[in-house]
């Protein structure tokens, strides 16, 4: 029984960790685009060419023009505020947090996974196999964090407690 929550918790511990370097590297990479970025040009995230000259870029991470900047500082705040969100006491806000998350890295694997369909390159198809790791890391994280355990029987109640409340909130003392 020790060996296992020994597991757990590193299991929760690594995947909280992975997380919070995806959160803070994603938030990292959309302030630089959005530092460095000339109204009207393009800015990827995530791109590749293949030899014929065709690119293929990722779907919701490509900044162009106007709309493109308010996509990339939309996706900044959402980013900014799942993360602090996903640390909540509060049960709803953890879980806003929490989903938003997974939404953001999936957006990132599926768009990793399709570009390495289309271009045959190690290296995307390294960081596509990277990116279902982060994935299964925020929704370990997600499940971990869902529902606080209870604390002892009856959710961290006595058994009088929790009895009393089942029988109509007197406690039966000896």
């Amino acid at each position: 029984m020790l060996a296992m929550k020994n597991v757990r918790s590193r299991v929760n511990l690594i995947a909280t960790l992975v997380t919070w370097m995806f959160i803070l590297g994603s938030l990292g990479s959309l302030l630089y685009l959005g530092e460095t970025r000339v109204s009207g040009s393009t800015s990827y995230i995530l791109s590749a060419k293949v030899d014929d000259g065709t690119l293929y870029d990722g779907f919701g991470l490509t900044y162009r023009g106007t709309p493109g900047t308010f996509l990339l500082w939309g996706q900044f705040a959402i980013v900014a505020a799942s993360g602090v969100l996903s640390t909540l006491r509060l049960k709803r806000a953890r879980r806003i947090g929490h989903i938003a998350l997974i939404a953001w890295s999936a957006l990132w694997t599926a768009n990793y996974l399709w570009i390495g369909m289309n271009v045959p390159m190690l290296w995307i198809w390294a960081t596509g196999v990277m990116h279902v790791f982060i994935l299964l890391c925020v929704m370990t994280r997600a499940g971990m964090g869902w529902t606080p355990k209870p604390k002892g029987p009856a959710g961290g109640k006595t058994e009088e407690v929790a009895n009393a409340s089942l029988s109509g909130g007197v406690a039966e003392t000896e």
